[in-house]
């Protein structure tokens, strides 16, 4: 059987799950080839299963039995009609599914960009044969607001590779902010808790690890000193290679996951993978996953500085049983070779 892994649109982020679908396919038995925007080619280099292309007919051209598509595009609009209309099932997995009136208000200046996107994956759902929902709390949403767009839908969790080095020695001193740097996903609350740590005097040392968006909130002097002093490290303004955040996360003695509202997210894995804690809030998945106290924190909203100190204090002091844990944790959810039963099923593969 041919499956095509699709994703006509660059996002460095997602690249650790195409990695997974394809080492999850070709355990299934398939022959697989990967089509992808072109600007994946700087991080994933020349690889003969790999076609740096947005052309839908190349993909065409090479005849699949089935397409999976990764990652919102304007062109899966297409790709899902063509498939459609060529009876070629097009399985398309959905990260955010339509958002409230009240969430998207929230979204101020970012309101309008998240229409379109709504718009988007509404369409290509409509179209797809099967839609992929990574999280029950994304099945929920989607039931709430699509399902009527597409009945045929599924979950099927976030995978990845084990891309965790056993040699590799790196000293755990950050509290980390990793990923999309947006206020649905408490920019500003961590930022409020940097301020909080500077004029109290703690000692702790902050990262912020993200493609864009950052640098607009740096806007008060507290801010700006925590940077000149080093206490606030900031990597961001270009795409980061999966080894760059893989290293961001070992160096991270927790990472922040406390959103106030994702249905899923690859920071919780990502973290879980390379050992490292988390502080969640609970809203969302992540309580489905992670215990409090053994694999991170749990926080309360609105955010409490005091609050958020305290899981800081016990995840440093608990450090070792915890990564220990984040392991086992990444293992159990999230290594995708503990999904080839389930993927049988869902992308239907005798």
């Amino acid at each position: 059987m041919k499956v095509a892994i699709v994703s006509l649109r660059f996002a460095p982020g997602h690249m650790a799950h195409l990695r997974a679908y394809r080492e999850l396919f070709k355990t299934l038995g398939c022959d697989i080839r990967m089509f992808l925007a072109p600007d994946y080619k700087d991080f994933m280099g020349a690889d003969s299963e790999i076609d740096y292309t947005d052309e839908i007919k190349k993909i065409d051209s090479w005849k699949p039995d089935k397409v999976f598509s990764y990652n919102i595009a304007n062109k899966n609009i297409l790709l899902a009609k063509h498939c459609k209309k060529s009876n070629i099932p097009f399985f398309y997995v959905l990260h955010e599914p339509w958002d409230s009136v009240k969430e998207l208000m929230a979204l101020r200046g970012r309101m309008p960009r998240r229409v379109v996107a709504n718009l988007v994956n509404y369409i290509t759902c409509k179209n797809a044969y099967k839609v992929i929902l990574a999280s029950q709390s994304g099945k929920e949403k989607y039931e709430k607001y699509m399902h009527k767009c597409n009945k045929n839908y599924v979950v099927f969790p976030l995978i990845f590779c084990d891309d965790y080095d056993e040699h590799k020695t790196i000293e755990r001193k950050f509290f980390s902010f990793i990923g999309g740097f947006t206020e649905g996903r408490g920019c500003r609350e961590f930022l409020d808790f940097v301020r909080f740590s500077i004029q109290n005097k703690l000692d702790i040392k902050f990262l912020i690890a993200s493609r864009s968006g950052v640098y607009r909130y740096i806007t008060d002097e507290t801010l700006k000193t925590a940077i000149s002093r080093g206490f606030l490290k900031i990597y961001a303004g270009k795409p980061m290679s999966s080894a760059e955040i893989n290293t961001h996360y070992r160096e991270s003695v927790c990472a922040w996951n406390a959103y106030k509202s994702s249905t899923q997210s690859g920071v919780l894995p990502n973290s879980l993978m390379q050992g490292t804690p988390v502080m969640v809030s609970y809203r969302g998945d992540s309580t489905d996953i992670v215990t409090d106290k053994v694999q991170g924190c749990y926080i309360t909203l609105p955010h409490q500085n005091e609050e958020i100190l305290d899981a800081y204090h016990f995840i440093k002091q608990h450090i070792d049983q915890m990564q220990e844990a984040a392991r086992l944790c990444f293992y159990k959810h999230y290594y995708y070779g503990k999904t080839v039963d389930l993927a049988k099923q869902v992308y239907e593969i005798e």
